[in-house]
């Protein structure tokens, strides 16, 4: 019995001894949601108690820097985040347990993601605060259906959705809950998109006209003519404005999966690459219904 006190006892401070600092670094090519996957991860070993203390720390890495802004990316649009004490520094670009592809949404609920963002994940007041008149100016008393699309070269990772896909998937949405007081908030990379969307549903779309789009099929986080910082915040704006959508429905991406942790209550259709013609995991709940018969009376 003395022997088990004694390795117990022992046991612990050798434990915590061994556990690293880690100072995480960005992967070069990644985009940006990727990227914030990676973050998410190392927040999450942090919270579980793997890691001594975390830093986020891009310096002059990865697609979102820029010479105007200064080093670390990751701070033009979100607060440092540097927790616990610098012993045992290692330094890692994104491989740790949950970071690599798909390996976070895979082992990390809606709900939990989305206590791990509240805690340790703050956006900056500039971002929310556009976010917060755009959805007053928009979506005050409306159902808000979202639509996120995203195109350019997602097509070499996942069968391409093609716009009409989508558009029936809207129109079924309208016909379960009526076509009264609703607004469809587009967020995609492609311009034409946007202009889809207009010519079929008119003025029940709306858009944050400050997103960098493309119209060449080119990806904007890999053009060299991009605004880099833009680029970035409007992608983060959009997110958060999908987020407060009452339905959502979308095509496979990493910014399309933050807007569900962001808000893991809020329904969500992710469309594949298939004839539209039933859409069980899509059927608008009565909740929602009825959300939508309040906002409209």
């Amino acid at each position: 019995m003395r022997f088990i006190l004694f390795f117990l006892l022992l046991s612990v401070p050798v434990e915590a001894a061994h556990r690293e600092f880690i100072i995480m670094g960005c992967r070069e090519d990644s985009g940006l949601f990727s990227v914030f996957s990676d973050v998410l991860a190392l927040v999450k070993c942090y919270d579980q108690g793997r890691y001594e203390g975390i830093e986020v720390d891009f310096g002059k890495s990865g697609l979102y820097y820029d010479t105007k802004f200064g080093p670390n990316w990751w701070n033009y649009y979100c607060e440092p985040i540097c927790l616990g004490e610098k012993k045992r520094i290692r330094y890692t670009v994104g491989y740790i347990p949950y970071a690599r592809p798909s390996e976070i949404e895979q082992h990390t609920s809606r709900g939990e993601a989305c206590r791990l963002i509240n805690k340790y994940i703050t956006f900056k007041p500039s971002i929310v605060e556009k976010v917060d008149a755009f959805q007053k100016k928009h979506f005050v008393n409306k159902f808000v259906l979202g639509i996120h699309y995203r195109g350019t070269d997602k097509k070499e990772e996942t069968p391409r959705v093609p716009y009409e896909q989508v558009g029936e998937a809207v129109q079924h949405v309208l016909q379960e809950i009526g076509q009264g007081n609703v607004c469809i908030f587009v967020a995609t990379d492609e311009a034409e998109f946007v202009e889809y969307m207009l010519r079929t549903f008119g003025s029940m779309v709306v858009c944050n006209t400050d997103v960098v789009r493309s119209r060449d099929d080119q990806p904007l986080h890999l053009s060299s003519t991009r605004d880099r910082y833009q680029c970035g915040k409007g992608a983060i704006e959009d997110c958060l404005l999908l987020a407060r959508c009452t339905y959502f429905i979308r095509t496979s991406s990493n910014m399309g999966l933050w807007a569900t942790f962001l808000n893991p209550k809020m329904p969500v259709l992710e469309l594949k690459l298939a004839p539209c013609t039933t859409f069980p995991s899509g059927k608008v709940h009565m909740a929602e219904k009825s959300a939508h018969r309040k906002a409209t009376n």
